[in-house]
């Protein structure tokens, strides 16, 4: 468990709000995988975290 006895969270900047990235085509790189069950315990997908190289949006994550 965390130790959060000397977190104080006036002293964190809050994040800032992002938009949804528009549907396009992006230069980007997998950066994880992983194997999940569906919820239905059926079977098996293939989840992916994607990371933007280029752009306006480079360095933003997308999840397929």
């Amino acid at each position: 468990m965390a130790n959060l006895n000397n977190f104080d969270a006036n002293n964190v900047d809050p994040s800032v709000a992002l938009d949804p990235i528009p549907a396009g085509k992006y230069i980007a790189v997998i950066t994880e995988t992983e194997m999940k069950p569906t919820k239905t315990g059926g079977g098996k997908y293939l989840q992916l975290t994607f990371q933007v190289l280029d752009g306006e949006y480079k360095g933003r994550l997308v999840w397929a």
